[in-house]
């Protein structure tokens, strides 16, 4: 008995199996298969899950099976390079709502060097309110008042990435007590760290202050 790769779910004549090709351990874990001391070379009698046994754990395993083809395999390794895609977007999510809470961070508390972090510094920004448009760079909107003043709210609404671009949306609840906004955002990846390169709003509800 040496070591090899098997899958808890064979059966006696199942008719899944790898035929005598080598398999990335992560495509083989991604669908089952562990690694185990002292399992036997070949799969028992009648199974199509028989193994190749190995000295020591492989970079890659081949595992013997007259069941399998091209196909099969195909799938297994685009399963694989999904998981990885995801595990990717996943963090990559991540780093894009923590660019977006950066504004809301600063907005809140009108700290410029969090807008400054979360912005790029051609960023415009576009909307009305109050019966007055704002379509100006995004260095106007650092010299407004904070939006905190007691009852402020923000949450991200929506994220969606492809590649090196996305767009997120916020609403805003209480922004200088009363006011309410819905913001959507343009993003880049640029250099390898995401910014904000455009905003454009829409005033929902709640009257402009004065002045």
């Amino acid at each position: 008995m040496r070591p090899g790769l098997v899958h808890p779910a064979r059966a006696r004549g199942s008719p899944f199996g790898l035929a005598g090709l080598r398999v990335n351990p992560v495509v083989a874990a991604a669908h089952g298969y562990s690694w185990v001391e002292g399992v036997a070379a070949r799969g028992a009698k009648g199974s199509h899950g028989g193994v190749d046994a190995c000295s020591g754990r492989p970079d890659r395993y081949t595992v013997r099976d007259s069941r399998i083809r091209g196909s099969r395999m195909t799938l297994m390794t685009q399963a694989a390079d999904r998981t990885v895609s995801d595990s990717k977007q996943a963090a990559d999510h991540d780093e894009i709502s923590k660019v977006v809470q950066l504004y809301i961070d600063g907005a809140a508390k009108a700290d410029v060097a969090k807008l400054t972090e979360a912005f790029h510094e051609d960023a415009r920004m576009f909307g009305e309110a109050g019966g007055t448009r704002y379509d100006e760079p995004i260095g106007e909107m650092f010299k407004l008042p904070a939006a905190d003043t007691g009852n402020y709210t923000a949450r991200i609404v929506s994220i969606h990435q492809t590649g090196d671009v996305a767009t997120a949306e916020v609403a805003e609840d209480g922004y200088w007590g009363t006011v309410s906004f819905v913001d959507y955002f343009a993003l880049a990846r640029i250099n390898g760290t995401w910014k904000i390169v455009n905003k454009v709003f829409a005033h929902t509800g709640g009257e402009m202050p004065s002045g």
